[in-house]
């Protein structure tokens, strides 16, 4: 160019063209343009301040590189922009807060009950979600879903060809479930807050625990009498509580009993725990502050809540950067 290129205006039209292509390119996310253009004007006097003493009009001698103010104000702009605004991490939505993330959490339970004879409350929550989520990664059609549950089952060691030669069938598991119960102590149902009579009355908990005594006996091949065990005093268990450590909004699960054994822990350590960073947390308890975890029934229930919002907002996301451009 003829003029002298170190003019602040010049300046000022070579960093916004940058600003524009970064902008474009996605380099860049810019909220306030008024601020933006404050910004441009700063760079330009900066720009100037520190390369006042190069000439890029200068004659150079013969071969020595000529100073290139384009590509000087270029790279100067470029960094100093990106540090300024960098691009906001793109919005990845959670398979269960899109329509389809919601119609996976519901086909997975119903296709494991209709299709593989599965009671869906015998397996644990988290493999109910992960399986709803490899649904909705792959997006196979209706005749596929089916292959890709039994892949997904048989990669855990649950395969459809155990279960036709069941062990246990459904009645005798809640028959053992009810023999368990019938002889433990009264000690043992006064730890849990509970009589033997409501335990033994309460059908839907019966047949909660007897699903996952014969999901572990036929699946896993698990010893019958610790199966039981396992399943009135671990998953799903009997009114079991949990001791959270707590720092403000941070909940972290710790230790895992009755109320009874849970409320003793805390009492026994003044309601604090100093863990091995000398960091102090409160100790709570689950039965008082909530679950950290959402049960599967909450995330079907949010799933249904949030349905269409990830495509909602990626559409309103889309067209704010169109008009950003």
């Amino acid at each position: 160019m003829d003029a002298n290129r170190n003019y602040i205006n010049e300046n000022i039209v070579n960093i916004s063209l940058m600003a524009g292509k970064l902008i474009a390119d996605g380099k860049i996310s810019v909220e306030d343009h008024a601020e933006l253009t404050d910004h441009i004007v700063a760079l330009a006097e900066s720009f100037e301040a520190s390369h006042k003493d190069i000439d890029y009009n200068a004659q150079v001698k013969a071969g020595e590189p000529a100073p290139d103010y384009v590509e000087d104000i270029d790279s100067f702009a470029e960094k100093a922009l990106i540090e300024a605004y960098p691009p906001k991490e793109e919005v990845h939505w959670s398979f269960a807060e899109t329509a389809l993330g919601k119609f996976c959490m519901e086909e997975v339970p119903y296709r494991l009950r209709e299709n593989f004879d599965i009671a869906p409350d015998t397996l644990d929550p988290d493999l109910i979600s992960m399986l709803a989520e490899r649904l909705f990664d792959v997006c196979l059609d209706n005749d596929s879903m089916d292959a890709c549950i039994e892949d997904f089952l048989s990669e855990r060691g649950i395969s459809m060809e155990e279960r036709t030669n069941e062990v246990l069938t459904e009645e005798q598991a809640l028959s053992d479930i009810r023999q368990y119960l019938e002889q433990q102590s009264d000690q043992y149902f006064a730890d849990r807050r509970i009589t033997k009579a409501e335990v033994l009355a309460d059908t839907e908990l019966l047949t909660q625990l007897a699903g996952r005594h014969h999901c572990l006996v036929n699946m896993f091949a698990g010893n019958r009498e610790e199966s039981c065990m396992s399943a009135c005093d671990d998953n799903p268990g009997i009114n079991m509580d949990e001791v959270y450590l707590m720092s403000g909004s941070v909940k972290k699960e710790f230790f895992c009993g009755t109320p009874a054994d849970c409320e003793k822990f805390c009492e026994e350590h003044n309601w604090s725990y100093v863990d091995e960073n000398a960091f102090e947390w409160k100790l709570a308890l689950k039965s008082d502050v909530g679950s950290i975890k959402p049960t599967l029934a909450q995330r079907i229930q949010n799933a249904a809540s949030q349905a269409g919002k990830g495509v909602h907002d990626e559409l309103s996301s889309s067209k704010h950067r169109d008009d950003g451009r």
